[in-house]
């Protein structure tokens, strides 16, 4: 569970890598970010509050050649992960 921060220039994230480089550094071992989101509650592109968190799998070659397989999760119009603690 999770509350995030807000703001312009805010970017939480939950994150997880391996204990063990067996396969190289990063991102060659992998990454989960479990959630990462960007300027929470501030004005969005389509002028709504930016509400959205995203899921990531970070993988493969060396950076930057590494690759990565996500989703954008857009929470409801009149939620906010910086409003209350939510289970990610």
């Amino acid at each position: 569970r999770a509350k995030l921060p807000s703001g312009q220039g805010s970017w939480p994230a939950f994150w997880m890598l391996p204990t063990d480089e067996v396969y190289g550094t990063w991102p060659r071992s992998g990454e989960i970010d479990v959630l990462e989101s960007v300027n929470l509650k501030t004005p969005d592109e389509d002028g709504g509050i930016e509400s959205s968190i995203h899921g990531t799998l970070h993988y493969g070659r060396a950076w930057p050649d590494n690759s990565y397989t996500g989703k954008e999760y857009k929470f409801p119009e009149d939620t906010n992960p910086a409003d209350d603690f939510h289970t990610y």
